[in-house]
């Protein structure tokens, strides 16, 4: 592990040294003894690569001209490794499935940054900055809008916007014609992958037999279960993590009502007879056994409610070396 360290240069050409000193506890900074490194040259950043993950350092630069010595104050920081913006350690579960924490959109990106960057400007707007969840799933790590994004927007205009499966291919099916689907956006120094949530099963070969209009009861886990159901103030029977928000259907965005919304999911539904979307799931109810309507598309790919682009950002991380 390092923790790479880099700071503003006043000074303009006068000549400098900045040296540096580290600790486990806060250091005493009226007697500074054994510095890490003593930069001559002007430097602005340093790596340092004795770092031991886990730990809490404290850091506390000297600065030192041919007239002045100036002390900084002592800057904790704890080594772990950075994935992606927002908090990086995980407040529950581990990297099979966790959750970081959240960010704000003014932190992060608005839906309307988000909708210009991927070129798709249909729909209706209905919340233009949400707060974003961090998740890990299956050693991926996932940013979801806690609210409800974007509304009138078609399965078949985000497939033929590359905007459905975050795959460098066109996807297990398409939408009539074939698409790559690996549309990717820059927030800062990352990258992140647009795509749809799972909504029935991680394998794209199995499907919901049959339309179901209550919260299903099944042994499958999906990314809309394990992403949406912690941000909800209910607790339905599959959930799998403790809740880390307790939203209304009016704090989503909905209303009073979600009967007429269907979320859109990367699921197409291949039952020739199934001409209309499946859903799962009718609604949130006092006996904590709903949640709100996911949506697996017919072959017809629309719908008879007003479809919802809920989009997730994938964070593309470095292969490792």
């Amino acid at each position: 592990m390092y923790n790479k360290l880099s700071w503003t240069n006043p000074n303009g050409a006068t000549p400098i040294t900045v040296n540096i000193y580290r600790g486990t506890a806060p250091l005493d900074r009226a007697n500074l003894s054994g510095a890490l490194v003593s930069l001559v040259a002007g430097e602005t950043t340093w790596t340092d690569n004795t770092a031991l993950r886990g730990t809490t350092y404290y850091y506390v630069f000297e600065t030192i001209s041919a007239t002045d010595r100036t002390v900084s104050p002592n800057y904790q920081i704890v080594t772990v490794p950075r994935r992606g913006a927002g908090p990086n350690t995980l407040k529950a579960g581990d990297y099979n499935y966790g959750y970081f924490g959240s960010i704000a959109s003014a932190s992060f990106i608005n839906i309307n940054a988000l909708r210009t960057a991927v070129n798709m400007l249909s729909g209706t707007v209905q919340n233009i900055s949400p707060k974003w969840h961090k998740f890990a799933r299956n050693g991926k790590v996932i940013y979801v809008p806690e609210l409800l994004p974007v509304t009138g927007v078609s399965w078949t205009q985000l497939y033929n916007a590359g905007l459905v499966f975050g795959s460098n291919d066109n996807g297990p099916y398409n939408a009539g014609s074939n698409v790559n689907q690996n549309v990717q956006v820059t927030i800062g120094a990352d990258t992140y992958r647009v795509r749809l949530m799972r909504g029935y099963n991680d394998d794209y070969n199995v499907f919901p037999p049959t339309t179901n209009v209550a919260e299903p009861v099944e042994t499958f886990t999906c990314e809309w279960d394990d992403f949406m159901y912690p941000l909800s103030v209910w607790v339905p029977a599959v959930q799998r993590m403790a809740n880390q928000a307790s939203l209304t259907l009016t704090a989503q965005g909905y209303g009073a009502s979600i009967s007429n919304y269907g979320v859109l999911m990367q699921e197409k539904c291949t039952n020739a007879a199934s001409a209309t979307p499946l859903v799962r799931g009718s609604g949130i109810t006092a006996t904590r056994d709903g949640l709100t309507r996911r949506m697996i598309t017919g072959n017809t790919l629309t719908s008879t409610v007003n479809p919802v682009w809920w989009p997730v950002l994938e964070l593309v991380e470095p292969a490792a070396v």
